[in-house]
């Protein structure tokens, strides 16, 4: 497992809950994984069949390079999962080319619908040598999968309203000039809004891969003021802040996604820059 965020470290969390046997490989949340560490890590123990990380880690917007370890991966015969919870349909990604064997999304974030159900997009091959292997009920992929397969049910109970909005969203997204138009409109979000943000003292915590998603701010040198003030007087205005996630750092977190654009980057700019003069005033 490849951990450089609080989502990397919860996948940890989550096999050391189930009981499943691991190896982490974790680097710091401002840095990417380096393949060559990876393949070391996989010279060192044979027992290795599975490598999984996260693509676009929201702790600090950074976006790890998929594609690398994917190729290793391959070249191993080993299984590539990725969690794309948050850059599914926010960028490009050839499943097929980065040889991921299952890829984790949700039924919001880029799709743009609302939280309710997750997704994963796999080989066929690699889900039905999965049958059985489950440990318990409720994350037993091949079971969900059979119905579905034979009827087009879910196991259970269906979320309706949230499948009608994934429906909704697709064909939205599909209309408005599918994935490359929403990464593009993503990507200058992002840039205009960390033009716009470090040109009043909020400077960028990343440096390098950052992703379009959503961006971790430092705040202005000698700021005085708390988040919750900034946070209140923000959402007043229509729109809301992030926390930040970093226990070392005092910084707090911007979305660059959804049904945002260039006007909502002037406006809540506008509205921090107010802020900050009612605050040095």
């Amino acid at each position: 497992m490849r951990s450089n965020g609080a989502y990397g470290d919860r996948m940890v969390e989550v096999c050391r809950h189930a009981r499943v046997p691991h190896a982490v490989y974790s680097e710091p949340y401002s840095d990417i994984p380096h393949v060559e560490r990876i393949r070391e890590m996989l010279d060192a123990d044979p027992a290795i069949t599975h490598v999984c990380m996260v693509h676009s880690e929201t702790t600090t917007g950074l976006l790890n390079g998929i594609a690398p370890v994917g190729e290793l991966c391959h070249e191993r015969g080993l299984t590539f999962i990725v969690d794309a919870m948050s850059s599914f349909a926010c960028v490009e990604m050839p499943v097929e080319d980065w040889h991921i064997d299952f890829l984790v999304s949700s039924a919001n974030k880029g799709i743009q619908g609302v939280p309710g159900f997750s997704f994963i997009i796999c080989r066929r091959d690699k889900l039905e040598a999965s049958a059985g292997k489950a440990r318990s009920l409720s994350m037993d992929l091949y079971d969900q999968w059979v119905p579905m397969e034979r009827d087009g049910k879910w196991r259970y109970t269906s979320p309706t309203h949230v499948v009608l909005a994934f429906a909704q969203a697709l064909r939205e997204l599909e209309e408005k000039g599918g994935i490359p138009a929403r990464a593009a409109r993503y990507a200058a979000n992002q840039r205009l809004l960390t033009r716009r943000m470090e040109a009043m003292g909020f400077k960028a915590y990343l440096d390098h891969h950052q992703g379009p998603i959503i961006t971790t701010f430092y705040y202005p040198q000698g700021a005085t003021f708390s988040f919750a003030e900034m946070y209140d007087y923000i959402k007043d205005r229509g729109y809301v802040l992030y926390p930040g996630k970093l226990t070392d750092e005092e910084t707090f977190r911007m979305g660059n996604i959804g049904e945002i654009y260039e006007e909502d980057i002037m406006n809540v700019t506008d509205a921090l820059a107010d802020f900050l003069a009612q605050h040095s005033a």
